[in-house]
């Protein structure tokens, strides 16, 4: 037949309590405070569904609860609704945007006055919960929702900005525009060509014009021809005919003028009782 541990473990005791080293008299005095509730209560002293803890109390199992000598099955409060559950400490608390009135969950109220709380809008006379895409986030009052950089806004959800080659994202990443020197052509950026002795005119790089002394002939610059006798106009766009001269289409002839005399701005003026007639001065 096997020893009784509780004869061992008595006999151990009497050992230490007879031993003259004060350290072995300390180490007894531990053990007999520790082993003293294994000594009252045995093994088969333990109802079902306990345990002893690292104190040698009897403790239940988890899941169930003392009542009297026995260890019975907890039971489920009826305050748990489908807004609720149960905490790390077995206490019933409330889901995010719910708050326990009486035994039941009501959705809380926010702050500012509305009827629905963050994370629900407004839909007739009721609080309608909002399911947003990963690609988006909640307004700040969490009525509504806004799309992450990069996607717009549609009626199902946040759909993805589609940027083309040569362009970039602009409006908070919710459109796009072509890079500089670049058009827009509806669903791409065609490259703008700048042809020699031209210059950018606009911001975007896509507008252009002839440098002075040049003229635009089928999306090309080509020097501008300047007659004898003639010069460029302030624009650089075309010529105009020196004083004294007027023009005859591709060149500059000299005013001769009987009668009358060119004044600053290369008019024809006739004396007294002459009149011009497009080509000198005749007698009225």
């Amino acid at each position: 037949m096997g020893s009784n541990p509780i004869s061992s473990a008595l006999d151990f005791f009497q050992l230490m309590f007879y031993s003259k080293d004060m350290f072995k008299k300390l180490i007894f005095t531990i053990l007999i405070f520790s082993f003293l509730p294994f000594l009252n209560v045995s093994a088969s002293d333990l109802p079902d569904n306990a345990h002893r803890n690292w104190l040698g109390r009897v403790v239940c199992d988890l899941g169930y609860q003392m009542q009297g000598s026995v260890c019975v099955l907890k039971t489920v409060e009826n305050t748990i609704n489908t807004n609720s559950h149960k905490n790390w400490r077995g206490i019933t608390v409330c889901n995010t945007g719910y708050q326990m009135q009486g035994s039941v969950c009501v959705l809380k109220t926010n702050e500012n006055g509305g009827d629905c709380s963050y994370g629900y809008k407004k839909v007739g006379n009721s609080c309608v919960q909002l399911f947003i895409p990963s690609t988006a986030y909640f307004t700040s009052d969490g009525h509504d929702f806004e799309c992450k950089y990069g996607y717009f806004k549609t009626e199902t959800g946040c759909e993805k900005v589609n940027v083309p080659m040569n362009a970039s994202l602009i409006e908070n990443g919710t459109a796009w525009e072509c890079d500089y020197g670049y058009k827009n052509m509806g669903t791409y950026c065609l490259k703008v060509f700048i042809p020699t002795n031209a210059s950018v005119t606009d911001s975007q790089g896509i507008r252009w014009e002839c440098d002075y002394g040049y003229v635009n002939k089928n999306n090309r610059c080509e020097k501008l021809y300047v007659p004898i006798n003639a010069h460029y106009s302030s624009s650089g766009k075309s010529w105009q005919c020196n004083w004294g001269y007027k023009s005859n289409g591709t060149y500059c002839e000299k005013i001769t003028v009987y009668n009358g005399f060119i004044n600053k701005y290369n008019n024809v003026v006739c004396t007294t009782g002459y009149r011009f007639n497009g080509t000198t001065c005749v007698s009225r």
